[in-house]
Formats: structure tokens, sequence, C-alpha cells
């Protein structure tokens, strides 16, 4: 073993341009190898950061063509409605917005999520400083401007300052009061992107511009969705109940979609039905 070791010394010094080939080649596989394993880490051992996160699931839909998509928000809250095997049912995306501390700031790009009120109540997680969001703050689109910070969001920009409740910052051009910090151990839903603070999905329509229908429109699949399971409920309990709200939702949008588009245009049924 010793005379091995010592001929590959000789022959590394011998042949330099080898030698470093070498040890780039084995760099990048141990590279390669510790990069994968932290995301498989990141995705499969390490589990959301709420109590009980083993009973918290997430629903998606699925395309006519097979593939699994998000929700619509409009999908999201008939689910959250109708469902029973849930204690509670949280809608959010991922947006980037326009940050300023005050209107005489340069705005800067932040990302954020976009939630639903119950976004903290559900999965169990309590501010650490102020509130959550109302559930009053969960009904009208565009009344209720309120933002949680985000807790390293709140250090960085905020040097961790507990007066920062009550206070206004801009999102895209638009007044929000923060009302509330998020927990330290509670990064997000992702493990690759912190969101800098959380702003209720019924404030998306004005912070798009043009204004967007995302609230109401069914083609948008844009949220994820969880749902926190109830004591006692098994997932495929809850599978066959989703499906079969989805079976349901599905028809009853069909025979929705039938009736308006008749009264409309007088579309025979043979004629709705292939198109």
């Amino acid at each position: 073993m010793l005379n091995d070791f010592r001929y590959a010394l000789r022959t590394l010094r011998q042949n330099p341009g080898f030698a470093l080939t070498a040890i780039v080649s084995i760099g990048l596989g141990i590279g390669a190898n510790a990069t994968i394993f932290s995301l498989a880490d990141g995705l499969l051992f390490r589990p959301l950061p709420v109590p009980n996160a083993s009973q918290v699931v997430t629903l998606k839909s699925r395309t006519p063509s097979g593939t699994f998509d998000n929700l619509s928000y409009a999908d999201y809250v008939d689910f959250r409605d109708k469902s029973r095997s849930f204690d509670g049912v949280v809608a959010y995306k991922i947006a980037t917005f326009g940050f300023a501390a005050d209107s005489k700031t340069q705005p800067q790009l932040k990302a954020g999520y976009l939630v639903s009120g119950n976004f903290f109540r559900a999965l169990g997680t309590e501010p650490r400083l102020g509130r959550g969001f109302r559930p009053a703050e969960d009904q009208v689109p565009g009344r209720d401007a309120v933002v949680v910070l985000g807790h390293d969001f709140w250090e960085n920009e905020f040097g961790s300052n507990v007066a920062v409740l009550g206070r206004a910052i801009r999102l895209n051009g638009f007044d929000f009061t923060i009302i509330g910090v998020a927990p330290e151990s509670f990064k997000g839903m992702d493990q690759y992107i912190r969101p800098s603070f959380f702003v209720p999905a019924m404030m998306a329509p004005d912070l798009t511009a043009p204004k967007s229908e995302v609230l109401t429109d069914r083609s948008n699949r844009s949220f994820a969705v969880k749902g926190r399971l109830k004591p006692g409920t098994s997932i495929q309990a809850a599978d066959a109940e989703a499906a079969a709200l989805a079976k349901s939702l599905a028809q009853a949008l069909s025979e929705r979609r039938y009736a308006l588009n008749c009264r409309r245009g007088g579309i025979s049924p043979r004629a709705m039905w292939s198109w």
C-alpha cells in the first residue's frame, strides 16, 4: 500500500497536467454528490418548520394530460369550505414585490408570500411579535393592506426593532401596515426561498399591474395548497374525499358553464359539449 502511494505521488509530480485534471475531477465529483445530498436533505428529510408537520399534506390538481399542478384560488376556497378531513386548508404563492421603507426610498425587489388569511392559524405558527391575520382580513379584495414581516427581514431591515408594529411600508406603491413578525423558526414553506413578508391574498388584485382576476380565475393555477389533517384522519381518507370533491366541483362547474353559455348564445347541448 505504501509503495503504491509513493508511486502515485511520483507519477503526479512527473505529470503536473494529469495531476491537476485528477484533482479537479475528484473535487467536482465530491461537489456533485454534496449538492445532490443537500437537495435530497432539503426536500425529503427536513419537515416543514411547523408543529406536527407530519399531519400537513399537499393538495394538487390533475390536468387533462395527467400531470399535477397547483390550484386556483377559487378552487382552494371550495376545498377549504367543503372539506371535512382537515383542521385547516391554506393557500400561498411566492411573488416579488417592490419594497420601500417609505415613499422617499427607492424600491427594492423582495420575495414574499401572498397567503390565505388562515395561513398562520392553520399551520399552528404563532408570530414572534404582534399578530397574524384576522378572519375579516380574508374577506374583501383590496380592503385590508396589512403585512407580517419575515423574521430575518425584520432583523436585517429594521434591526429587530419591536416598535415596528403599526409602522407603514410600501409594497408596489401601496402603503401596508405592519401587524406582526413571523417566528425565527419559520422560514417559509420552501427550503430555498425565505420570504421577506406575508401579505393577504385578498390584496393580490391591487398588487398586480394591470389588475388581475387571480382570486376568481380558475384557469390561474398559481397557488400552492396544503391541509392539516384532523386527528384520526388518514391520508387515504383525505385523498378519497378530495377526489370526490374534485369530481363534484368539476361537474358543478360544467353545468354552470353550460347554463351560462346557453343563456348568452343559445348554444345547443351537442355544440357545447364538443367545444
